[in-house]
């Protein structure tokens, strides 16, 4: 698990955390069947929620037309979903 954020003490991966929560198994389940510390999870998901925040931030505008979704020569496609 080299490199792969784990919580403290644990061979845990801190990822476990949101894919559980993903799947809709509530917070207090996810610390009872992994025995961690209730503040340990909440800590993880304020981290979290800061690094949502902060690169929410940065992130270009959303595209306003077809032609903003894409780069030239191909490349990184933007979301496009919502233009009209």
């Amino acid at each position: 698990m080299s490199g792969t954020p784990c919580f403290r003490g644990t061979r845990l991966p801190v990822q476990q955390l949101f894919e559980w929560l993903a799947d809709g198994v509530p917070l207090d389940e996810f610390d009872r069947d992994f025995k961690l510390d209730p503040r340990a999870a909440a800590a993880v998901l304020q981290i979290g929620s800061a690094a949502v925040k902060a690169a929410a931030a940065q992130t270009p505008p959303a595209p306003t037309s077809p032609d903003d979704c894409f780069h030239e020569g191909g490349g990184e496609v933007r979301d496009c979903m919502n233009i009209a």
